[in-house]
């Protein structure tokens, strides 16, 4: 288990949240366009690369029941979000606008329980499919033909929105819970504490 939450914050110091969201947009629009990508392929590859080792991780989490409580939230019924709560959803990464960090696809109750992204994940496929999918992707990024003739029912949209629910609970796992690996400590932003919103 502790090399999944290890593959997490590895995903996570190669690409920052905002980074990888747009990578991931652009490179499943390359997939569906009948050219050649213009991204750098050795980008391409290495995200593949590093974005199944997440899916594992997450797979691997939901399966064993991994789950960290340091990651859930307490969200009461009608309640949203607080979003001046930086420490919640932002890390170590400055110098960076933090609104850049919130999470966009998660529901409430996702934002309060990431892992119910991971059972999401594992309720779409196991390893096999999720390799086959995203290994068919990558080619298709490099091919001067578009995915969707390859299989013209798959809901690209759906695909999409799913995985980026997964960067960004995977994001709200590395914050809230991944405080050391193999016994170091991970950065964090030193001063969550003091960006409060100030009492009036």
């Amino acid at each position: 288990m502790q090399a999944a939450y290890a593959a997490i914050a590895e995903f996570f110091d190669a690409w920052g949240l905002p980074n990888a969201r747009r990578l991931l947009y652009r490179i499943l629009k390359s997939a569906t366009e009948a050219k050649a990508t213009r991204i750098d392929p050795s980008r391409v590859l290495y995200f593949f690369r590093t974005l199944e080792t997440l899916l594992n991780a997450a797979l691997l989490i939901h399966r064993n029941q991994g789950e960290r409580k340091e990651a859930i939230l307490e969200i009461g019924e009608g309640e949203y979000p607080d979003m001046s709560n930086y420490a919640q959803y932002f890390g170590c990464h400055l110098p960076s606008q933090i609104w850049l960090f919130f999470p966009r696809a998660l529901s409430v109750k996702e934002y309060a329980n990431p892992y119910l992204v991971f059972k999401k994940i594992a309720r779409y496929g196991e390893e096999e499919k999720w390799k086959f999918l995203l290994t068919e992707l990558q080619d298709y990024c490099f091919y001067n033909s578009s995915f969707t003739e390859w299989d013209d029912k798959f809901n690209m949209l759906a695909f999409h929105r799913l995985l980026q629910k997964l960067l960004e609970a995977a994001h709200l796992v590395e914050v809230r819970a991944n405080m050391e690996i193999d016994g170091k400590k991970r950065m964090k932003w030193p001063l969550h504490e003091t960006l409060q919103t100030p009492s009036t």
